[in-house]
Parts: C-alpha cells; sequence; structure tokens
C-alpha cells in the first residue's frame, strides 16, 4: 500500500533556531518575486493573570449594566458583565481625582453581601 505525500505549504515553514542554549522558532516567509527570506520571530503570548470577585449591586444599577450590553451588542461590540465593569474602570481611570470624588458622591452607599 502506497502512502500519500504530504502537501506542501507554499511560501510557509517554521523551523526551530538553536541559540544558546534556547530554542527559538522563526517563521521564514519567502516572497515569489525576489526569492528572498525573511526571518520573523514569533514572540510567546503571555495571558495576564485574572482574579474573581463577586460584586453586590442594587438592582437598578445590574439592570443598567444589562442595557450598556445590549446597547454595546446593538453596534457589534458582543461584550459579558464583567468587560462592561471593566470598561467603566477605564473610563474612571481618565477622570481626574477631584472628578472622581465628586462622582463617588453620586452612589448610594451598599452593604457588603446584601440582596
Amino acid at each position: 500500500m502506497a502512502s500519500k505525500p504530504k502537501p506542501k505549504m507554499s511560501g510557509f515553514r517554521s523551523q526551530a533556531i538553536n541559540g544558546g542554549n534556547q530554542a527559538k522558532t522563526v517563521n521564514t516567509v519567502q516572497t515569489v518575486k525576489d526569492k528572498s527570506v525573511e526571518a520573523v520571530e514569533k514572540t510567546p503570548v503571555q495571558k495576564k493573570k485574572v482574579k474573581r470577585d463577586t460584586f453586590t449591586f442594587p438592582e437598578n444599577e445590574h439592570q443598567e449594566i444589562e442595557r450598556m450590553i445590549k446597547k454595546l451588542a446593538r453596534k457589534g461590540r458582543m461584550l459579558n458583565k464583567s468587560e462592561v465593569v471593566r470598561l467603566g474602570l477605564l473610563a474612571l481611570k481618565q477622570l481626574g481625582e477631584k472628578e472622581l470624588a465628586e462622582l463617588s458622591d453620586s452612589i448610594d452607599r451598599v452593604k457588603q453581601g446584601r440582596r
């Protein structure tokens, strides 16, 4: 029984290059016109650490998060609750200290863990 020849990848191949004690993965790209070869080093993608937490929201503010999710979805942005809260944090980071202090006076204090 004859085995099928493996299909060739045109123009792209990965190879391991030993640089001292470390092995690096390099993509080699061949251009068709001038037959030149350039090596582009891949950088490993590092995952950001995340921390799980729970929050207590008044019901009307929780509904506002849901409204924001729907509003963003209509614009083609599919976000979850956590991402909406992070988006709010990003917006708050752009405020000055005085503006942030004034804004903090406008929310009601909620006892932690209360429903």
